[in-house]
C-alpha cells in the first residue's frame, strides 16, 4: 500500500510548491 502514498506525496509536494513553502 505504497502506490497511493507515492500519489499523495506529490500531491502534497505540488500543494507544498502552490502554498509558497519555503
Amino acid at each position: 500500500e505504497v502506490e497511493y502514498s507515492e500519489e499523495v506525496g506529490t500531491l502534497y509536494y505540488i500543494k507544498y510548491r502552490v502554498a509558497g513553502g519555503t
